[in-house]
């Protein structure tokens, strides 16, 4: 992501995995691919690291680059991407400010004290104001890029547990966020329990191409899915402006549940574009296809086999922030 209004201020934020509920019986496995991306990720931007208490500070010291910044306050997930607050510039770009929707554990599925009004707690240690945003709603439900529609799903922004009124969803996203056009799909990815992110599912790339997960073979769980979203995106946008990009077939988790992975989940950082791999035959397809979308970046797979378990990749874990 270039920097813009929105995009790509060139501090990453990660927060440390410690739940081990989160994890399912893999929070080691995890932090090993953790630690693997937030090292890659250093080489290009810096980083700031969210953690909980002091022990886990001064071992992350003995993990991380010097030059990372770790910040102690209380959360829960290390999903910052849903946790954190949007950083927009104001509108003659002199000062930034901080977005904060109301966030409510992606429907009340994993809803955690200490997650609830993280966006608010982290613009007062970044020294932001804070616009507060009368929507439920997640930064991985929305996707973005300078001069192009923003991108989301019905099924991540509108339900009982979320938001009733789609044009009330919409104004405030107008009003708020540098963009000119909603545009809207049904859904993202099956088995997913953010109920179906854009980030996971349909991306921009720094061409104006929507980079999308296809499967490739009907037994793929995400098949229908897919099929639709194709659909709806080759209406609003036409079929040249998509760019398909395999799934990786099915993939599943220590109780052996169907888990959302996608090589879309991945992250722009300074001249890195960072994707998540999984073992699987697929990778190399992946990387290739990404590499050949994304021609000005250098596109790196890293293993996230044990990441997805938790439900998301490198485009969850992460959020852009402004120089500290």
């Amino acid at each position: 992501m270039e920097r813009t209004k929105l995009d790509d201020m060139q501090r990453i934020v990660l927060a440390w995995p410690y739940l081990e509920e989160e994890w399912y019986g893999v929070l080691e496995e995890a932090r090993r691919e953790w630690l693997m991306l937030a090292r890659t990720i250093s080489e290009t931007a810096p980083i700031e690291v969210l953690v909980r208490d002091a022990k886990s500070e001064a071992w992350l010291r003995t993990k991380l680059p010097a030059a990372a910044q770790l910040t102690r306050i209380a959360y829960a997930d290390a999903w910052v991407r849903d946790t954190a607050p949007w950083v927009v510039a104001s509108p003659n770009e002199s000062a930034a400010h901080a977005l904060c929707a109301r966030f409510n554990g992606w429907g009340g599925r994993f809803d955690l004290d200490d997650d609830r009004e993280l966006n608010l707690r982290l613009a007062d240690v970044w020294g932001l104001d804070a616009v507060r945003l009368d929507i439920i709603g997640e930064g991985g439900g929305i996707e973005y890029a300078p001069g192009r529609p923003l991108l989301l799903t019905e099924s991540a922004w509108l339900g009982k547990t979320r938001n009733q009124d789609r044009d009330l969803v919409a104004s405030i996203l107008l009003d708020t966020l540098p963009i000119k056009e909603v545009r809207w799909f049904t859904g993202g990815l099956d088995h997913d329990h953010t109920d179906g992110h854009i980030d996971n599912a349909l991306r921009w790339s720094d061409s104006g191409q929507l980079v999308i997960p296809e499967a490739k073979t009907p037994d793929d769980p995400q098949h229908a899915a897919l099929r639709r979203l194709r659909e709806e995106a080759e209406a609003a946008f036409g079929p040249e402006a998509l760019w398909p990009v395999p799934t990786p077939g099915t993939l599943r988790g220590t109780s052996k549940e169907i888990l959302p992975a996608s090589y879309v989940n991945f992250l722009a950082a300074g001249e890195l574009l960072l994707v998540p791999t999984f073992g699987e035959r697929s990778d190399a397809e992946a990387l290739d296809r990404l590499r050949a979308v994304f021609p000005k970046r250098f596109a790196l797979g890293l293993p996230a086999r044990h990441l997805i378990c938790a439900g998301g990749g490198f485009h969850c874990l992460t959020m852009e922030a402004p120089f500290a």
